[in-house]
């Protein structure tokens, strides 16, 4: 199946019959077509004429991330794409009627903190940023399970890793730290720093791992669901196979009939200086 679509137009055919008041008007045209093959399915697309933001950084680095990766999403210039949109962000958060908590929030983190935002922000993002969620201790942490004899809960692995400043992302780890204590919040985030990168994650052996780097990329359900993913500038990966034991008993049988199948999705894609393309491909046991 092929297709084309005016998105402004097509936007203007929702219930309300004009454009959202709030956020940045559809612009552009898409043009896709969606494929089935042996054990997947697949969407392409390519929008022209659209306003987009500008990423000036390819290769997403989601192949590095464990092979135990159960979720994983990245961005190419995350940080440099941050510092520009903040006068929209700030525009934005005004529109909706916060802009007095929201700047209290960002004067506290300065004052209070040293956090100066978005330059401090840009650096924790870095030139790409990817954040992942792993299988080890996923199920236990869902369960309410304690991870030792003080009966601490037992954390999933989530963490963040991002191609930084190292220096700079050093000095800001501690003001983090403090910023996390200060909010009464029970846990210790991990962190690492290796020579082009850093990492953040809910345990130290993690945010280790993280900066490390891994094999998912070598993984054959990895390569069919993201390919070329040295070439995006963002992707994700869902391994739906390690997700199968998280399903609750509650689950009706039909839903579950029908998730089972599911092998994995990824998404893959770049922008260019008038819109942009994306894959998008589901994979099937």
């Amino acid at each position: 199946m092929s297709f084309w679509a005016d998105t402004a137009k097509l936007a203007e055919t929702g219930a309300s019959g004009r454009q959202l008041p709030i956020g940045p008007k559809s612009t552009g045209r898409m043009v896709g077509a969606l494929s089935f093959e042996s054990g997947a399915m697949q969407l392409k697309a390519v929008v022209r004429g659209a306003d987009v933001p500008a990423i000036n950084k390819s290769g997403i680095r989601l192949a590095e991330l464990p092979a135990t990766t159960v979720a994983g999403v990245s961005v190419a210039g995350a940080g440099p794409a941050f510092q520009k949109a903040w006068p929209q962000l700030q525009k934005f958060v005004g529109q909706l009627g916060q802009s007095q908590q929201f700047d209290s929030f960002v004067n506290a983190a300065q004052q209070q903190f040293g956090i100066k935002v978005p330059d401090d922000v840009a650096t924790l993002l870095g030139t790409d940023l990817t954040l992942a969620v792993d299988e080890r201790g996923l199920a236990e942490s869902m369960q309410g399970g304690v991870s030792d004899s003080s009966g601490a809960p037992t954390l999933p692995q989530v963490g963040l890793r991002s191609t930084t400043d190292v220096s700079k992302a050093k000095a800001l780890l501690p003001k983090l730290d403090e910023m996390l204590a200060a909010s009464g919040a029970p846990i210790k985030l991990g962190k690492a720093t290796g020579s082009d990168s850093m990492s953040i994650a809910t345990t130290q052996a993690y945010a280790d791992e993280l900066v490390k780097g891994g094999s998912l990329g070598s993984g054959e359900t990895f390569k069919a669901a993201v390919p070329e993913s040295d070439k995006a500038q963002f992707g994700l990966f869902v391994d739906f196979d390690k997700i199968e034991k998280l399903y609750p008993p509650s689950l009706p049988a039909q839903s579950r009939a029908n998730l089972t199948p599911l092998r994995a999705i990824g998404l893959a894609g770049s922008t260019t200086a008038d819109g942009g393309t994306f894959t998008m491909r589901v994979l099937v046991n």
